[in-house]
């Protein structure tokens, strides 16, 4: 019997690990993104791991049309994206944006690690390309239906 308590606190340990997900920091983040006068994004993530998407006027008036669910993979992406980039303040590092071109980020942060802040950006700025590139990812599962309903290349539909 006492051979056995070694084993089976094994086996719950291992069991255990595998069942449970991860508890990663809250992140509160509201990103609205434009580039030029006729494409914008915006995006809410909530502490809870829900994400909101909207396009167009929508994200102008920062209206959300889809809603979802970071994976565990996307919000340790996320995580690890605010992170590495001091959870955005290193634009201001980057000379807040590059001033070229047409992109605009207007981004509130709210995580226990970083606190509240808010970011306006006039051009492209890696952290917030980062960051865009890891909520594009996740709300393109708004398409996922859509996109099985259209013909395969070469089939015909009558």
């Amino acid at each position: 019997m006492t051979r056995l308590v070694p084993l089976v606190a094994t086996m719950l340990l291992l069991v255990g690990c595998g069942s449970t997900s991860v508890l990663r920091s809250p992140v509160t983040l509201e990103m609205l993104t434009t580039n030029g006068p006729n494409v914008a994004a915006f995006y809410r993530v909530r502490a809870d791991g829900a994400i909101a998407f909207g396009g167009g006027g929508d994200a102008i008036a920062r209206r959300t049309t889809w809603t979802g669910t970071l994976t565990d993979a996307e919000r340790a992406s996320l995580d690890a994206t605010l992170a590495a980039h001091d959870c955005c303040r290193d634009v201001v590092g980057d000379g807040i944006g590059d001033g070229t071109g047409s992109r605009r980020y207007e981004l509130l942060v709210d995580t226990p690690a970083c606190g509240r802040h808010r970011l306006t950006v006039e051009g492209e700025a890696p952290a917030l390309a980062a960051l865009r590139t890891v909520l594009e990812g996740a709300s393109a599962r708004r398409l996922d239906g859509f996109l099985d309903t259209l013909p395969k290349a070469g089939e015909r539909r009558r």
